[in-house]
């Protein structure tokens, strides 16, 4: 075996080789990223109102149509976002040393992120939901009333009369579970 400053060249051929595949490996990363929350293409099944369209006037608010910021995603990336580098870190060595793939390396990470939304909705998006939603859904689930502004007008005015919702159906973001069902990622 021929030795050059201390290296086998069959040892250093290997380890060339090893550079060459990691620099393939870097190479495909140029531009990838990985996305979590409302996917393009999701929609109410009742109306086809976009999923997307709905989460961002949930995230940020529509003040003129009595809807509070309630944000869930930027929320959750602020909390979560050290612990999301830190996985993707970590499998993203194992992508470069060649142990698992990309499509591995999206599926944890941003099936990660994506749980993650879905545990802050799960756990409650301040601020609470008013007396005459929670009413609302209420007589649309038990009552069988459609989701319209006769039924919203019928809970204000029960609200009014100071009748009170039945507590349990007051989470906001999850009611039908459209919105929380079209988080995802890729």
């Amino acid at each position: 075996m021929l030795w050059v400053d201390g290296f086998s060249r069959n040892r250093t051929f290997i380890r060339m080789a090893k550079i060459d595949d990691l620099i393939k490996r870097i190479k495909t990363l140029d531009g990838y990223q990985i996305k979590a929350g409302i996917l393009k293409g999701a929609t109410y099944p009742d109306t086809g109102q976009s999923v997307a369209q709905v989460a961002f006037w949930q995230e940020y608010g529509v003040p003129s149509r009595g809807i509070p910021p309630r944000s869930f995603i930027r929320s959750t990336e602020a909390a979560k976002l050290p612990e999301w580098r830190a996985l993707r870190d970590k499998y993203l060595a194992f992508y470069l040393r060649g142990d698992i793939t990309k499509e591995n390396l999206t599926t944890i990470v941003g099936g990660q992120m994506a749980a993650d939304i879905k545990a802050a909705i799960k756990a409650g998006i301040d601020p609470p939901l008013s007396p005459v939603t929670v009413m609302t859904r209420y007589l649309v689930k038990s009552k069988n009333r459609p989701r319209t502004f006769s039924t919203v007008q019928e809970a204000r005015e029960r609200i009014a009369k100071g009748e009170t919702p039945p507590s349990g159906d007051d989470t906001p973001l999850y009611d039908t579970h459209v919105l929380y069902n079209a988080i995802d990622y890729e």
